[in-house]
């Protein structure tokens, strides 16, 4: 029987440095038998060094759509536009499920390539509560975040330094 098969696709998103499996959480799944890959990033937090000593496989970016089928894909945000079917199971934060932009099509590869969709939005635990959250402050930390940035955008826009 083969090893479960986590890949860690590297994310495309501008200036997205999270990632939803960090190298000790990585070097955990690998004791507990999983076979882990992990797609080289600049980006990523985590050096490519860290997932390499904790035991990981390291493959080019964007090399997941070449994985073997029984790979898991693990991310993030959301895939980045295309058309090809999706083939593999994957896991991440799609927002796809309340009717966002694109959803249709999104779902719709899932449906033709034959892959499943775990969106980490809507895992639950036995009590019902979500696995994966950025807690109660991660949207006051947006909208401020956002107001900061308009307010620069202001302060470009009408040449007031």
């Amino acid at each position: 029987m083969n090893k479960p098969h986590i890949w860690l696709r590297a994310e495309t998103k501008p200036f997205e440095r999270r990632t939803p499996l960090t190298p000790a959480g990585a070097k955990q799944l690998i004791d507990e038998g999983f076979k882990v890959t992990v797609e080289q990033s600049n980006d990523n937090i985590f050096s490519q060094d860290q997932y390499q000593q904790a035991g990981c496989d390291m493959v080019e970016q964007g090399s997941w759509q070449q994985a073997d089928l029984d790979a898991i894909i693990l991310g993030l945000k959301e895939l980045p536009e295309a058309k090809h079917p999706l083939t593999h199971d994957h896991i991440y934060f799609a927002h796809c499920y309340k009717e966002q932009q694109g959803w249709q099509d999104l779902l719709g590869r899932f449906k033709t390539g034959g892959g499943s969709l775990y969106d980490l939005e809507y895992l639950l635990d036995d009590n019902k509560r979500r696995v994966a959250a950025f807690g109660y402050w991660a949207g006051f930390a947006g909208a401020a975040l956002a107001l900061k940035a308009w307010v620069s955008q202001q302060f470009i826009t009408t040449g007031i330094a």
